[in-house]
């Protein structure tokens, strides 16, 4: 009954069972948690199917309960009861539910939770805030490690890598990014090519050249935008790692340079994914990149 597909079906279990709970006798103390278990159970459910209303308005009530806060499924509540309140871009209600989940030590959702108040304040545009955040779960992940080096990271730990490094890069400060982009070595398939892209658009960035160019060099045919902007960057590394003293060997730098440009505006064109204003301006800095590098060679017609 836990299988996403039929998480409606358990959200009405789970009710009823809450429900069968409730009107036992009250001092039960096992009945209570019991009907706590049961109606975070239907939250979880209500959240799977993308009902975050239903969900909040299963946990409001839970939630002022005062009984709730002496059993052992107050934080858990508080929990979903953010996630939902995030959904509903109600950022400040789920604020205040993760604020009593300081200091996230939870060992099934503490994770959880500081992420989804780092993304909180990502959108909020506190980037420092969130920036502090998302490094306080890489840092908490690399303290649990070194007791337990064999099981793979956790998927939130990478996300809450991958998005700190995101704006360290944004904040120009590419040695850190990259310090932290080159650890996503298990991250799933979609995040670690994300990863790869910035980790070669930190590489140009640092005069990396030649070590861009393999970072980058996997990704030209992916059918993805991934693809379109890793020869882009890919052109730059090329363009920029020949010796400006070799005229032969930067005349035909410049050319190769030239070809993935042209590769890439086709393929930002074919491959340019949901946001189409995204891929029309990247084509457009892949023109103005060529007609850079026609100038620096006196091509002034071309």
């Amino acid at each position: 009954r836990l299988n996403v597909s039929f998480a409606d079906v358990a959200a009405r279990e789970f009710d009823a069972a809450a429900s069968a709970f409730a009107v036992r006798h009250e001092k039960v103390k096992e009945d209570l948690e019991w009907m706590f278990c049961a109606r975070c159970a239907e939250a979880e459910m209500l959240l799977r199917t993308n009902k975050p209303k239903e969900a909040r308005a299963v946990l409001e009530p839970l939630l002022k309960d005062p009984r709730l806060a002496k059993g052992s499924y107050h934080g858990l509540a508080l929990f979903y009861h953010s996630a939902a309140c995030s959904e509903l871009e109600d950022d400040m209600a789920a604020g205040r539910s993760l604020d009593q989940l300081a200091p996230f030590d939870n060992a099934d959702y503490g994770v959880a939770a500081r992420a989804l108040l780092a993304r909180i304040h990502q959108r909020a545009g506190e980037r420092a805030e969130a920036l502090g955040q998302y490094e306080a779960i890489n840092a908490d992940y690399a303290e649990r490690k070194k007791a337990d080096t064999k099981q793979p990271t956790p998927d939130v730990v990478n996300e809450a890598r991958f998005a700190a490094a995101v704006l360290h890069y944004e904040n120009g400060q590419f040695d850190k990014a990259h310090d932290l982009l080159v650890a996503l070595t298990d991250a799933p398939p979609a995040l670690a090519t994300a990863a790869r892209l910035y980790q070669g658009c930190c590489e140009v960035q640092l005069q990396q050249f030649a070590q861009a160019v393999e970072t980058l060099t996997p990704l030209k045919k992916a059918k993805t935008v991934h693809g379109a902007q890793s020869l882009l960057w890919l052109s730059r590394a090329t363009a920029g790692g020949v010796d400006p003293e070799d005229v032969d060997a930067r005349r035909e730098s410049f050319q190769d340079a030239l070809k993935l440009l042209c590769q890439a505006e086709e393929k930002f064109k074919a491959d340019g994914g949901d946001d189409a204003n995204f891929a029309l301006a990247r084509r457009a800095e892949a023109m103005r990149q060529s007609a850079a590098i026609h100038q620096m060679q006196g091509q002034f017609k071309e």
